[in-house]
């Protein structure tokens, strides 16, 4: 192996040291803390109680814990935090507190910058490395000795800061774009929820008003349309998605659903509502959503997109759903015109959501290559 990254600022050269993550670092587990132990609470004598869950979704609700329970487990906001058990190697960072027993922190000695330890962990390879070394049991586990002796390649400190630096700007650039494409969801949300309780209403061209909403059962709106089977050796690759029951599988030269279509999971995973304004081939374990006169295709993804579908789901092993009582399903509807102002809203502002999560990924392709040229 080369003792030189790929890419490399100009003014740094020589060889990059090896040694074993043993050797510059320190690992300190988290703390058990019974569940009859933790609270919601934070008060003078509660610290925040950080669970995998929370490095996972920023919209957990917090827990906490007395302080007496404080004595090891605590981090900071840049201290780096590895999971142990379950997903062995995910990297974590950005919450202050006292750590699960299932997490533990990394501390990397003066030789190491933490930011630049931070960075060199998250490549794929040395996720790869870590997720080989886990202990094969019912669940994953990775235990120190073995993270131990795994291997990494660092350069002098100023490199170091430098590739850190880089590589930090490109993640605030990320954080910034994931921020942006929040607060539009966001915004979304609340203009739907405006405008489905009539907060908000549309005028039509000469100012007046539209007519009130009726509320119409969704058989009476639309029909619900089995999808066709089709093998995967069958695609041929061509401009129609083929849809299942929760994602696309993949391209095929022609679509069994021409024109607006939604697409809803039926077996496995039920509703997840797409739109294909063009059509697209609809598998076996999906179904169409195609609308009746006097209702417009893309406000009836709308419908969809808001439905409580866990109400028309069969809670089974293999769930699937309920048609019946999908289609008895009663809904306001307004009338056609105004169905069209209210759907060519949210869809333009799902484009420009859309088009955020494409920057976004982007970005990540790019981070990931530079991750693979950047380190050694």
């Amino acid at each position: 192996m080369s003792a030189v990254p790929k890419l490399r600022f100009p003014e740094f050269e020589g060889d990059w040291d090896e040694n074993s993550l043993g050797e510059i670092c320190k690992f300190s587990q988290g703390v058990q803390v019974g569940i009859e132990h933790q609270g919601f609470v934070d008060d003078a004598n509660a610290v925040r109680f950080i669970r995998i869950v929370d490095y996972m979704r920023s919209s957990e609700v917090p827990r906490f814990i007395n302080i007496s329970y404080a004595k090891k487990g605590r981090v900071s906001l840049s201290d780096i935090v590895m999971v142990r058990y379950g997903e062995p190697g995910m990297l974590c960072r950005g919450i202050e507190g006292v750590i699960a027993n299932n997490l533990f922190k990394i501390t990397p000695k003066p030789s190491l910058l933490d930011d630049f330890l931070f960075h060199g962990l998250s490549r794929e390879r040395i996720k790869n490395e870590i997720r080989a070394r886990s202990a094969s049991t019912s669940m994953a586990a990775i235990n120190f000795s073995s993270l131990s002796s795994l291997l990494l390649m660092n350069p002098s400190l100023p490199e170091q800061q430098k590739i850190a630096s880089f590589l930090s700007s490109v993640d605030k650039k990320i954080d910034l774009l994931r921020q942006k494409k929040d607060a539009l969801e966001l915004y979304k949300k609340g203009l739907m929820q405006k405008i489905f309780s009539q907060e908000i209403r549309f005028k039509q061209d000469d100012g007046s008003d539209f007519p009130d909403w009726e509320e119409v059962a969704l058989g009476e709106a639309c029909f619900i349309k089995a999808g066709d089977y089709l093998a995967k050796n069958d695609y041929k690759n061509g401009e129609f998605s083929v849809e299942g029951a929760g994602s696309t599988m993949g391209r095929h030269s022609k679509g069994n659903f021409k024109g607006p279509t939604t697409v809803i999971g039926k077996v496995g995973t039920v509703g997840k509502p797409r739109f294909f304004p063009r059509g697209c081939w609809v598998n076996n374990n999906a179904a169409a959503v195609l609308p009746k006169e006097g209702f417009k295709a893309d406000f009836l993804f709308i419908v969809f997109t808001f439905l409580d579908w866990s109400s028309v789901t069969a809670q089974t092993a293999q769930p699937f759903l309920l048609n019946d009582d999908l289609l008895g399903k009663k809904f306001r509807f307004p009338a056609e015109p105004e169905q069209e102002r209210i759907a060519s809203a949210f869809l333009a502002v799902s484009s420009k959501l859309a088009l955020l999560q494409k920057t976004i990924n982007t970005f990540e392709t790019y981070k990931k290559g530079l991750l693979q040229q950047m380190f050694v």
